[in-house]
Order: structure tokens, then sequence, then C-alpha cells
């Protein structure tokens, strides 16, 4: 069915006999169409289900669907839509909520997929293939633009294409929570968050050709259970407000720069708790321009008046099996390039207690502080979590190595499970994986 500049002025359910079998389009091919599809008016509260909705071309906003009331997405495909402003696919300024909903190859110049100022709540869905138009740092989000509130659970996010640096998969400056989700095969900086506070919990971010994860402005970032592996870096934390790293696996990513695994720029603070940093590659192109595989702190150069230090707080974490892979004449700075404030009870296998030799100095409370030492991680694998862990082996000297008071948060609250989930069990051991606890707690976290 071919119908194009529908105005929704009432409340109304709307059913399809499934995606599959109905079809609403706004031309018959893509770029054909000389307007979106539906208009939802504020006031109104609507419902669609079971159809695909393909081919608007929205003048401003909104290529297939401009949402200013309540508007209930169930079992819908939004494809193939395009708009010169935001929203390639829906641009939303009311409430909408998608339940199992795809959102593909749709373009705009903010927001590919979706464009959300209102109030956008997601689960189940997957936004695949959208892009961004423009190349400067507005033409931002190529899967979602969020400066409202969002929320997205059980959520597949991938192949989100831009040609400005930022925010290919999901750019926040509003309320962003990310749950339960995988992040996968993103051009620039994945997930970007420019402001306001997110959550990001039990999710993947996966090859991206930027950084996995960037904070800047006053973003406020909490992450917990998360794995970063193969992107050019895992975290960028620009942000001048604190960001939180908790049970979570910073591996496998690598840089031709500074920094692969996790990069603090100048006078920031990253707080890092019950989390692996292993295997992360800087200078990786060997040009002798890169240093700190795992963490590189960016000394400060504004000391007017005063110096800010550039922070790194840690707690029962690890931090091994990092490479700066400068050639031979180079300065090294394998695990970490700067000063670590120790809180107690952490491994830094390429660690110095002194700030005399190596690049890497532990600092601060270093009670049951391990340097040099080799945790015996094994590969990063599937251990029965939402997420791969690098599972400790057998004769690890991180086992029971932890704070014998309790594993805890910089918030105070105790950390009872590791990544996957499992309990932590007697003196909790270093990093994110709790060796030798089952898997009686599944991927929701919720016992059988």
């Amino acid at each position: 069915m071919t119908e194009s500049d529908v105005v929704v002025d009432k409340s109304i359910e709307i059913d399809g006999a499934g995606r599959d079998v109905t079809t609403v389009r706004a031309a018959s091919g893509p770029y054909m169409a000389s307007a979106r599809v539906f208009h939802i008016l504020s006031g109104n509260s609507v419902i669609i289900r079971d159809m695909t909705i393909q081919f608007g071309v929205g003048g401003t906003n909104g290529g297939c669907l401009l949402n200013e009331g309540d508007l209930t997405l169930e079992n819908v495909t939004v494809e193939g839509c395009i708009t010169s402003g935001s929203g390639g696919g829906l641009y939303n300024t009311g409430s909408l909520q998608l339940h199992a909903t795809r959102v593909a190859q749709s373009q705009a110049d903010q927001g590919g997929g979706i464009y959300n100022a209102g109030m956008l709540s997601i689960e189940g869905c997957e936004l695949f293939l959208n892009t961004t138009l423009g190349s400067s740092a507005e033409n931002a989000g190529g899967g979602l633009y969020n400066q409202g509130s969002a929320e997205l659970i059980d959520c597949t996010i991938e192949g989100h294409s831009i040609l400005s640096p930022v925010g290919s998969a999901i750019f926040s400056v509003g309320s962003l929570g990310l749950r339960q989700s995988a992040v996968h095969d993103s051009s620039g900086v994945a997930v970007f968050i420019s402001g306001g506070a997110a959550a990001i919990e039990m999710v993947s971010i996966t090859v991206s050709t930027g950084n996995a994860l960037a904070a800047l402005g006053e973003a406020q970032v909490d992450i917990r259970g998360v794995l970063m592996t193969d992107n050019a870096r895992g975290i960028s934390q620009c942000s001048s407000e604190p960001m939180s790293l908790v049970n979570s696996t910073i591996a496998g990513n690598v840089s031709t720069g500074s920094g692969a695994g996790i990069f603090v720029c100048e006078s920031r603070t990253l707080r890092i708790a019950s989390s692996t940093i292993a295997g992360n590659i800087a200078d990786s192109d060997s040009d002798g321009d890169g240093n700190g595989g795992g963490i590189f702190l960016e000394p400060p150069t504004d000391c007017n008046p005063i110096c800010i230090n550039t922070t790194v707080e840690l707690r029962n974490s690890i931090i091994a099996d990092n490479l700066d892979d400068s050639p031979s004449g180079f300065r090294h700075a394998h695990d970490c390039d700067g000063t670590l404030q120790s809180d107690g009870y952490n491994l830094v296998e390429q660690g110095s207690l002194s700030e005399l030799t190596g690049n890497c100095f532990v600092d601060g409370d270093t009670s049951g502080a391990m340097v040099g030492s080799d945790p015996l991680l094994d590969s990063l694998a599937d251990n029965h979590g939402p997420t791969p862990t690098h599972a400790l082996q057998p004769g690890s000297p991180a086992i029971d190595a932890g704070d014998p008071d309790g594993c805890g948060d910089f918030e105070g609250n105790p950390l009872d499970h590791d990544q996957r989930g499992a309990p932590r069990i007697g003196t909790c051991d270093l990093g994110a994986f709790e060796f030798g606890s089952g898997p009686p707690i599944f991927s929701d976290r919720f016992q059988q």
C-alpha cells in the first residue's frame, strides 16, 4: 500500500497482518517520495503494529515518522527513509515506545535512524545500517541522536557509518540508558556521550574504527558489566565529570596512538573498580608515537593558577598483558603511562611502586598491591555471561587477592557479582572474573 503524509489527529490503533505481509510506503522505491509516511500530532495516543513502513522522505525532520504525541510501535520495520533534517527513520518530540522493532538503512543530517528530543523507550530492537550525511561534528548519531531521555534494552546496534568522527552508533547529550545490548561494526566513535547522564550496563562494543566510547563536556558516565574489544580504542574519558568503570573488561583494542585500552584526557578523572584491562596495544604502527597500551594519562598543561592532575583511581582490578609497540630506542609504557592512584588491592603487571623506575607508577594506598606479577589470564571467551570475559587460570595470584572487607564501587555499594553475574565468593578476586564461581545467575542476572 502506498500512502504518504498521513496526519494522525486522533488516538487510534493501526494493525497490520505482519511486517512481511503489510507494507505502508510513501513511494514505490527509496528516494522517490515527496513526503514522510506518518505524522502523529500532539495529544494523541497511537499504536502501530505488525507492519513495515518504508521509503518516506521528510522535508525537514522525520523521514518516515514524525511523532509529537504518544506513539508505540510493536513488531514494526522502519526502513529506507531519508530527510535533509533530523531523524531519518523517526523523529520524536513526544513519547515514543519501540518493541521488537527494526530501524534500518535510513539517512539524515542528525540521527540517521532515530532522533529523540522527547521520551524514548526501546526494548528488543535492531538499529541497522543507518547513516548521517554531513561531515561536521553536528552530523552525529548514525543509529540514534538523543537530546531527550532514552532507554534502550536488549538492542543490536550494527553497521552504522558517518562522515563526521563522532557518535556513529549513538550520540547523546541527554539522559541515556543502554543495557543488555550489543554495538558492532561502527565507523568513528561508536558511542559518544557529549553531555547529560549515561548508564551503560551489560553491553558489548566491538569493531569500531574509532573509540568504543568517548565522553566529553559535563557528561556523567557510569559503565558496568561491559566488554569493549577489537576497537581502535576502548574509552576516551574527556568529560569534566568523573567516569566510573565497574566489573568490566577492556581488552584487545589496538591504537596507532596512545591509550589503546583507555585514554584519560588532561585533568580528568576515571574510577576503575573490579575490572580487567588486558591485551591492548598502543603505537601499533611502531612509529614511536604512542604510549600506554592499557591506560594513558594525559599530563596537565594548564597550570593557571594550579595544575589539576589527571587521575585514575584503581581498586580490586587487573592491568596486564598490554603492549606499547614502539620500536627499540623509544620510550615504552606498556600497562600504563602515568601515575595510578591505588585504593588498595590491585595487580599491575608492568607497574612500579617507585616513581624512579618504570613509566607506570602505582601510588596511594598500595595495600595488597602486586606489581610485576602475571595474573594468568585465559583468552577472552564465553564464560557463561552476557559478554565474554578473561577467566583466571588456576594458580593466578589474583584469586582471593581483593579487599578482605569486600569488593565495592566508589559509592560504597558492594559488588556481590562479577561481570558475568556470577556471585563473588569468599575474599573477592581481582578483576572482572570470579574464579571458581559457577553461573547460577544467568545473563539477565536472575536465578533459574
